[in-house]
């Protein structure tokens, strides 16, 4: 079997994408983002190509972790991931399904 890790990126096929990516770690200055999320926040969204997760709740780069899974679930086991536990500083989720891309929060 191949690993895709040995294959090359298509780098002729998505130009355009790797140029926006040059242009973005140019001027990428975000001095008030820190690791921890600065709101204490985790979203749980899912893998819907439409949503932006920190608009659909009023935030900016920095504020909350993002988390997507298909159908944003949050399971009881979702704290013991070993990707959570590094965001031992969360003191919430915040669950955002797409519902055709209206992005509502389940409350």
């Amino acid at each position: 079997m191949l690993d895709p890790m040995q294959r090359s990126f298509p780098s002729a096929e998505f130009w355009d994408v790797l140029e926006a990516n040059r242009a973005f770690a140019s001027t990428f200055d975000t001095p008030n983002a820190t690791g921890p999320a600065a709101k204490g926040l985790a979203i749980v969204t899912c893998m819907d190509a439409r949503i932006d997760p920190l608009a659909v709740v009023g935030m900016r780069v920095g504020d909350a972790k993002i988390l997507r899974n298909p159908g944003a679930r949050v399971t009881e086991d979702v704290p013991k991931r070993p990707y959570t536990r590094r965001y031992s500083t969360l003191r919430g989720l915040i669950p955002v399904r797409s519902r055709s891309a209206r992005c509502r929060i389940n409350a």
